[in-house]
């Protein structure tokens, strides 16, 4: 009996072969992206730029237009630079582009004069709610403890995502204090029509939020829920239905598992832009929670666009239209005050 030859590969070698394909994949969609997220050649019109956010002004006209200041606001939230680096890099740009500098005075004022807007159009689709916290302070608990430092606490993030893209739907922020649930349907009632289902965990187990999205709500009851209908026809029955037949069967009827890409968008906004907040005052704590948010939410859109190039099945089609979408996005003008 003749051996087999060794010139095949094993499943594990198939399974790090994959892998090493997938990451690859993921690096350069991730890499693309970064750069269309930076990319500063529109800088070369800076001039029209700055015509048109002078155009009817009555008050002193810009020196830089307002690409530049979103530039630098981005900059600020992805490495969490201070007012007057920024200012450092505003003057190299200057020598390659030649526009005028300006003070990091004026950097600050601009950028905390950026009101940033979630454009959602999607309609009937399958969301998350959940919330998370960001630190406002880079003090440790240690010194805290030590030299009994005031405590500072931290500012809450409460996001409705859409699991299929992972773009945000609505979100507040709000401080360490407020409750989930309560907080959780004052969001649901503005997007409420644009749900198909809902999921969340169990600190939005709330009546009102069951009367409001109905049938739409896939939230898992406490476990000491009665299984009357006391103000709640429809958290009723879930809780006895899970009280019959156990609530692992209710998750799987229920796809309950898709409630992780809440979680995941998370993950990701802190890996990407940290979870420490710089900003002191109470107002400027919102405002650059708010652009955290809104840059995370493009940075979304243009991954979205590099995904349908990875795809092996229709690759000239799914080309064009990726090369079409990341133009839109380009193109696209953004909701900037400044």
């Amino acid at each position: 009996m003749t051996p087999k030859p060794i010139n095949f590969k094993s499943n594990r070698d198939i399974r790090r072969y994959r892998y090493f394909n997938y990451r690859k994949n993921y690096s350069k969609k991730y890499i693309n992206a970064m750069n269309d997220f930076l990319n500063f050649s529109v800088f070369n019109r800076w001039r029209e730029l700055l015509e048109e956010n002078n155009y009817n002004k009555m008050e002193r006209p810009f020196k830089v237009p307002g690409i530049v200041i979103m530039y630098l606001a981005k900059l600020r939230e992805l490495y969490n630079l201070p007012f007057r680096l920024l200012e450092t890099e505003l003057h190299n740009l200057s020598k390659i582009f030649k526009f005028p500098e300006i003070s990091f005075t004026s950097i600050y004022r601009r950028i905390r004069k950026i009101i940033p807007e979630i454009d959602n159009d999607n309609n009937n689709v399958l969301s998350a709610i959940d919330s998370s916290g960001f630190k406002i302070t880079l003090r440790g608990d240690y010194l805290e403890n030590k030299w009994h430092r005031k405590r500072r606490g931290w500012v809450k993030l409460h996001a409705v995502i859409n699991i299929n893209n992972f773009e945000i739907m609505d979100y507040s922020i709000t401080n360490e204090h407020n409750n989930d649930a309560k907080e959780g349907i004052k969001i649901i009632k503005r997007i409420k029509n644009k749900i198909n289902k809902l999921y969340g965990d169990k600190g939005y187990d709330s009546k009102a939020i069951y009367n409001e999205l109905k049938n739409k709500a896939i939230i898992p009851p406490r476990k000491n829920a009665i299984t009357l209908s006391r103000g709640s026809i429809y958290r009723s029955k879930i809780a006895r239905f899970i009280k019959r037949f156990g609530e692992s069967l209710w998750k799987i009827n229920n796809n309950y598992g898709l409630r992780w890409n809440v979680e995941v968008y998370f993950s990701g906004i802190k890996r990407l832009f940290g979870e420490i907040i710089r900003a002191v005052k109470p107002e400027n704590i919102v405002q650059e929670m708010m652009l955290k948010v809104y840059f995370y939410n493009e940075f979304n859109k243009l991954k979205e666009g590099y995904q349908l190039c990875n795809s092996y099945e229709k690759p000239i089609l799914n080309n064009l239209l990726c090369l079409r979408g990341i133009l839109n996005l380009l193109n696209r003008p953004a909701h900037c005050h400044c």
